[in-house]
């Protein structure tokens, strides 16, 4: 997903300005898609000269001028300037057009929406090297607790920039105090399980002075902290319990004072 107009919850590509400056990589990654996209969807926005805008009007100029391509299916309740060059044009509720979409195709969408999973904690072992970047046989530990000091290291409009955890928002995503915003900028907790699973090729911020350790060295340290919390088996082994208890006389047991022994009467021969 090209978030070109930036992000709420990725502090390297916070939302951009009507007067601000596009990422260049988004940019130009966009400006290859524009070139191959031959349909696009074009749901709930008013087209109202955003330079994504492009994504939509290139598409629709294609089709309705060359002949090119399947143009731009555009769904919302206002008005735009290329409903007349649009392929379809459905004036209507989100919600609505997907439900009948849904119901047609049987795709058996789900009611309850599925959330992305949100891993408890603050402090975390995660796969990258001390620049935020993949690394399979690294971990380094990412500290998000209450005042922690931290640095944007993936390029984008905040690159390079430090700030501090200033605590979390209503919904547990950690806000940052980031230099030279007025505002809180915020750290979607869904990053967490995501890089777990090696999903993130750059975390977007990373610990000022981050400590890396070895993969292997951080995995073994927490096997054995979660069998520090197991019983320890006994050190009898089966083949004694099993066995057969022995007689007084075998096991050395002597017989208690006070008491003897009988002793057996003698016969005559």
């Amino acid at each position: 997903m090209n978030e070109i107009h930036g992000a709420w919850f990725d502090p390297s590509n916070t939302v951009v300005d009507f007067d601000g400056k596009l990422r260049d990589d988004l940019f130009e990654w966009m400006l290859e898609v524009e070139q191959k996209v031959d349909l696009c969807l074009c749901l709930g926005t008013s087209l109202s000269g955003m330079n994504a805008d492009r994504m939509a009007s290139t598409p629709a100029k294609k089709k309705s001028k060359k002949q090119k391509g399947l143009g731009t299916v555009i769904v919302n309740l206002q008005q735009t300037r290329l409903d007349d060059v649009c392929s379809i044009r459905i004036w209507a509720k989100l919600d609505d057009v997907f439900k009948l979409l849904n119901t047609k195709l049987s795709l058996g969408v789900p009611e309850v929406p599925v959330l992305p999973k949100m891993v408890e904690g603050d402090v975390f072992w995660l796969p990258f090297d001390e620049n935020g970047r993949y690394d399979a046989k690294s971990r380094v530990k990412m500290d998000f607790s209450n005042g922690a000091k931290i640095k944007v290291c993936q390029k984008g409009s905040t690159y390079g920039k430090t700030g501090t955890i200033v605590g979390l928002d209503y919904n547990g995503n950690w806000k940052i105090s980031l230099k030279g915003y007025d505002y809180a900028v915020r750290l979607g907790r869904w990053w967490i399980e995501s890089a777990q699973r090696g999903a993130i090729k750059h975390f977007p911020i990373i610990n000022v002075n981050p400590v890396v350790k070895a993969a292997e060295e951080v995995e073994a340290k927490v096997e054995e902290k979660e069998e520090g919390g197991k019983p320890k088996p006994s050190k009898s082994s089966d083949k004694e319990e099993a066995s057969e208890p022995k007689s007084d006389e075998e096991s050395g047991d002597k017989a208690p004072k006070g008491k003897k022994k009988k002793k057996k009467p003698k016969t005559d021969k």
